[in-house]
């Protein structure tokens, strides 16, 4: 990646996005968060404990393990 480059998430709400670290929850930590909201900040909820949490944008693009399931294809692999 070139100095200056900026990487642009193409996310929408319902994604499924699989981050770098697990969620510190109890019991059911996890590493997927499903996208609430989007705008200047980004709501997310955590699969595991359905805890909400607003993060900036910076922030997300540095937690984020680059994948991005569509809220569709999650589904269809729990039935």
């Amino acid at each position: 990646m070139e100095c200056g480059m900026e990487i642009k998430m193409d996310i929408q709400v319902s994604d499924i996005l699989n981050m770098k670290k697990m969620h510190p929850c109890k019991n059911q930590g996890s590493d997927c968060f499903e996208v609430l909201r989007i705008g200047m900040d980004i709501r997310v909820k955590c699969m595991g404990c359905n805890r909400s949490m607003i993060i900036s944008r910076e922030k997300l693009e540095k937690r984020w393990g680059n994948k991005i399931i569509p809220h569709i294809f999650y589904l269809s692999k729990l039935l």
